[in-house]
């Protein structure tokens, strides 16, 4: 198979990233990013590489540098009291075309609606790999943390790649076969407003429930 593009993911290490619903940033971003791992192993015309979830910058920037990857992606989630979704980038890939369609798909998802490139020149990754680095950052998990959903943030990155490049995502696994397990789901209730949703789900996890807000 040729390989089109190679793709180093690197989710947040940073395990003191605290959830507005308790979760971890370091969490929540290796999940998101080893579903993106496992649907793009299956689709075809990409090589693509996941970060150790323990492992230093220092160390994933040396391993997309040494497998010459094209694309490194960094995936976080943000905090400081803003919303929306942000995509850093070294000052000459502002225009750069997959940090566009990965702009759309994510600030689609996203629950905040201020979206935007921004140029940077201090992130450790941006600066010091040699594959053009899009630095995502979904959601600002300390005012929306309670609604960002794993799979749903890595279906996000995963079709701004696939819409990039045409690719055949006929491959792509399901959810249920990355466990091999079916599920059915409970949809509790569906709100107009956001501050009875989260209500409703903090008086469930009171409860022990694992649950999240999905707004649509």
């Amino acid at each position: 198979m040729t390989i089109m593009i190679r793709i180093y993911l690197s989710p947040s290490n940073q395990t003191r990233s605290l959830y507005c619903d308790g979760r971890t940033e370091c969490d929540v971003c290796y999940e998101v990013a080893s579903y993106v791992y496992k649907w793009l192993k299956n689709t075809k015309g990409i090589e693509v590489y996941l970060a150790k979830k323990d492992s230093t910058l220092a160390e994933r920037v040396r391993e997309s540098n040494v497998y010459d990857c094209d694309y490194h992606i960094p995936i976080h989630t943000n905090a400081g009291g803003g919303e929306g979704t942000r995509i850093f980038v070294f000052p000459s890939n502002l225009n750069n075309s997959l940090a566009s369609k990965m702009l759309k798909y994510v600030g689609e998802w996203s629950i905040g609606k201020t979206d935007k490139i921004v140029s940077n020149t201090t992130f450790y990754e941006i600066m010091k790999t040699d594959a053009v680095c899009l630095y995502v950052e979904g959601e600002f998990h300390d005012t929306n943390g309670s609604y960002i959903n794993s799979m749903e943030y890595a279906e996000a990155i995963y079709n701004a790649i696939v819409d990039e490049f045409s690719l055949n995502t006929t491959n792509k696994i399901s959810e249920n076969e990355t466990t091999g397990e079916k599920f059915y789901r409970v949809q509790i209730g569906a709100y107009r407003k956001r501050e009875n949703a989260e209500r409703m789900c903090q008086e469930l996890k009171s409860k022990g429930l694992n649950v999240y807000i999905n707004y649509s």
